[in-house]
């Protein structure tokens, strides 16, 4: 008998090589060259500092504050407008970027739709030349008429010079 015999640890080894050896070759190593990493981490980069620059201009609205005095000066103007008759400077809100002015009518005017806004545009709102359109400046500056309640007005928006 010259034929050897392989003991079971001699046996269990060279069955785990070829283990290894197999799954070497079916899971071939694929190495990222630093070309293929640089062109991500630059394009990562290009990515975030866009998304960042959308964010910063979005993200800080400009806040128009009307100040004290200006608010006054257009409290007085409308306030001047209505005080002879029976149509009356009821009151002024000013939201983030409008003002509103309400003005108080006895009855509801025989005009409706377009004919109506066009009235308000033509009749109610300050002249282009009036120093008043610097106080209202960036704001939109919208005129209501109402008979009953403020909440049913019909308003315009005032075109600025």
């Amino acid at each position: 008998m010259t034929q050897r015999t392989l003991k079971h640890a001699d046996w269990l080894k060279i069955v785990e090589s070829r283990a290894k050896q197999q799954q070497q070759q079916s899971k071939p190593k694929t190495k990222l060259s630093p070309m293929v990493i640089v062109t991500f981490l630059l394009a990562m980069t290009i990515s975030l500092l866009s998304a960042w620059a959308l964010l910063k201009d979005t993200a800080t609205p400009a806040n128009l504050v009307l100040s004290e005095e200006s608010e006054k000066r257009l409290n007085r103007y409308f306030t001047r407008q209505y005080m002879v008759g029976s149509w009356q400077f009821s009151h002024m809100k000013i939201s983030k970027d409008d003002i509103n002015v309400f003005i108080r009518i006895p009855s509801e005017l025989a005009l409706t739709g377009q004919a109506l806004t066009g009235y308000i545009e033509q009749s109610l709102c300050p002249p282009a030349t009036h120093n008043i359109w610097r106080d209202v400046n960036q704001f939109t500056l919208y005129m209501h008429l109402y008979s009953g309640s403020p909440r049913h007005s019909n308003y315009a928006k005032c075109s600025a010079p």
